[in-house]
């Protein structure tokens, strides 16, 4: 089983030289040249995508860093102008307590000195919306406010009680000096937010006569502005900036339909938590950082009450801050469809498309050069076939020369080293034909005798031209008696040519055959030997009588 098996693989390589007579573009070399071309290909692009990988980490790296650097730029504009605010605030407490301690029964002249003192304040501060002084009892004792036309007062009958907003409820519960900041959010007035938007951020303190409590100090910061600023520092950039409190309420949208859920009844579904969980989860594990979604990048840093407050409480010795933002967060936000907003994206095959579209150019010209390639390459592997054949193959008969022939026998006696068997053949009447018909002819009879032969031998038997007018077979996996059947056939083929074909020769062959069975040890040259013995015997015998030239084409008998 092992020798049959053996035989069939040979039979692959051992017939190969007989079916490259004509060259031609087999499918498999296509197939293995677009391959190789694929392979360059991807290989290319990978590369590229690589490389490019490398140099999107870096751009990457700088954009966040910029961005860091306008957050922080920004969280310093918010701590410088809550400490002005504060400061303001205790300006305007030293102002207004020389009138706090006048008696009850000229409070009236308290409050109109403390209504001038206001209007003096707004008139240089116009970022600031009002002023107020509010009673322990919740109701507005003092109030004004800041117009287009200049700060006004506002009358008795336009006053609020504000016995119920959270800024008075916890300022009114503050020791002396501390100061209270309200959440950002939309000024009311009379119970109703106040149209246009008006966004505020309210500073209180309380005011005492002695230990006992007068009533709160409170300016509206106008937020405006200070948002209008905050929005300009993304002008020229790829990035948006978005300011949201601490539940996630829009305070800064590029969307105004967004901003102000915290106050605006009919938004106050809209937060970012709802519109991109994701990010918000992370900005609540970390004070700041990046963050990455389908929407695109975040880049974040949060606004809290140490970052805000402490510089107010260190300057002024304040003693308490009670800080109503809570953590306020400010992001740059780079929309997945920016002009680079790709380096945020967590899409990797958006990412490989986008190297192939913007490299698309260079690929095809690289595939238009291998392209070019393809026919060299199969000229080239076409080449080295010829010259392998005509390095293998003799050029007259089309079966292995001597070298090529005894190498693959050699290398099949390993295998088969019990059967082998060797045919040793001579083609009779070759110098006769030569002499009588021409060498054209001669070469004819050798063509034709090595065609007999091919026709008849077995894929993985090995066929090659010893020299001038022999040839050897090796039948592998035989008998010197198997053989013996197969050389039959080969001249029931002679025959039936001699009978059939319109040649001035006949074909004769003589042969001898030898087995490794017959010798003690397995020997190429000594199996050769044997066989060529045998087959001068019988060309002894055959050459009696042998004729290889038609009596029509000459009367020269041998």
């Amino acid at each position: 089983m092992s020798n049959e098996r053996n035989g069939q693989k040979r039979a692959v390589r051992h017939s190969e030289p007989y079916h490259y007579r004509k060259e031609a573009i087999r499918p498999k070399d296509i197939a293995f040249y677009v391959a190789l071309m694929s392979v360059i290909l991807v290989t290319l692009i990978c590369l590229i995508v690589y490389v490019d990988e490398k140099s999107n980490t870096a751009l990457k790296a700088s954009i966040v860093d910029k961005e860091m650097h306008i957050l922080s730029a920004e969280a310093k504009l918010f701590s410088t102008s809550f400490d002005e605010a504060v400061s303001d605030l205790l300006y305007l407490k030293t102002l207004i307590s020389a009138d706090t301690d006048l008696p009850i029964n000229e409070r009236a002249l308290s409050e109109e000195r403390m209504a001038v003192r206001f209007i003096e304040f707004l008139s240089t501060h116009l970022h600031y919306d009002q002023v107020r002084f509010i009673g322990v009892d919740g109701m507005e004792r003092v109030r004004v406010i800041n117009t287009p036309t200049g700060a006004e007062i506002v009358s008795e009958t336009g006053l609020q009680d504000k016995r119920s907003r959270e800024y008075f409820v916890k300022a009114r519960e503050l020791i002396d000096g501390a100061i209270h900041i309200s959440a950002l959010d939309l000024n009311v007035e009379n119970d109703e937010v106040e149209k246009p938007y008006n966004p505020v951020v309210r500073f209180s303190t309380p005011i005492f006569k002695g230990d006992s409590p007068e009533g709160i100090l409170v300016i509206n910061y106008k937020l405006d502005d200070l948002l209008m600023l905050y929005e300009q520092f993304s002008e020229g950039t790829d990035s948006e900036l978005l300011l949201l409190d601490s539940d996630g309420y829009y305070l800064v949208s590029p969307d105004p339909s967004q901003t102000w859920g915290n106050s605006i009844l009919e938004r106050s579904e809209i937060t970012f938590g709802r519109l991109d969980p994701l990010a918000w989860v992370a900005m609540l594990e970390n004070d700041t950082g990046k963050v990455q979604t389908e929407a695109g990048g975040y880049i974040y840093q949060a606004l809290t009450q140490e970052t805000v407050a402490s510089e107010a409480t260190v300057l002024h010795t304040v003693p308490l801050i009670a800080y109503d933002p809570g953590r306020l967060m400010m992001v740059s936000f780079i929309s997945k469809t920016s002009d680079v907003g790709y380096l945020f994206s967590n899409d990797q095959m958006a990412m490989f498309l986008r190297v192939v579209e913007r490299y698309k150019w260079f690929l095809m010209m690289a595939f238009i050069v291998m392209l070019g390639f393809f026919p060299f390459l199969l000229s080239r592997r076409f080449t080295r076939a010829k010259i392998k054949r005509f390095s293998e193959i003799d050029s007259l008969t089309g079966v292995y020369n001597r070298r090529k022939g005894f190498d693959l026998l050699e290398e099949i006696l390993s295998d088969y080293d019990e059967q082998l068997s060797i045919c040793f053949i001579d083609v009779n009447g070759l110098k006769v034909v030569n002499d009588t018909l021409g060498h054209e002819a001669g070469d004819k009879l050798l063509q034709t005798s090595a065609e007999l032969l091919k026709e008849k031998i077995r894929n993985e038997d090995v066929l090659c031209r010893f020299g001038g007018d022999e040839f050897v077979i090796g039948f592998v996996g035989t008998t010197p008696q198997e053989a013996e059947v197969i050389w039959k056939r080969i001249l029931e083929g002679v025959q039936r040519f001699n009978q059939t074909a319109e040649a001035a020769f006949v074909i004769s062959l003589s042969h001898g055959v030898s087995g490794i069975s017959e010798l003690s040890q397995a020997n190429l040259e000594a199996l050769i030997h044997l066989a060529d013995e045998r087959m001068y015997r019988e060309k002894a015998i055959i050459k009696r009588n042998l004729q290889v030239i038609h009596r029509d084409a000459t009367d020269y008998i041998i």
